[in-house]
């Protein structure tokens, strides 16, 4: 458990600030199939490059909320480091309306 510990907090080099950064940005989150993501990418959204650095890598992207919500199979979680988003392998992130 310690050497676990000792992993996850002194050789993430700041991943999980990032990743909690990008997280500060979004005001829902979905997991989306991983079918979705080509599409998504053809249509010209960017993946956040935290999302690679993550083992096993993550799809972070974010989209305007009508085309998050209308996503076949998305299912929105709260926006947090929990279990559901953690567990997903492509998360779509809606920004704060300006």
């Amino acid at each position: 458990m310690r050497s676990w510990e000792y992993r996850q907090r002194h050789l993430s080099h700041g991943v999980w600030f990032r990743v909690r950064h990008v997280l500060a940005y979004a005001s829902k989150t979905y997991v989306i199939p991983e079918s979705e993501v080509a599409q998504l990418l053809a249509e010209g959204y960017e993946p956040e490059p935290v999302g690679r650095e993550l083992e096993p890598e993550k799809v972070l992207i974010f989209l305007p909320a009508e085309r998050a919500e209308h996503i076949p199979g998305a299912r929105e979680i709260e926006v947090r480091l929990t279990a559901p988003f953690l567990e997903a392998r492509a998360v779509a992130l809606v920004r704060f309306p300006v």
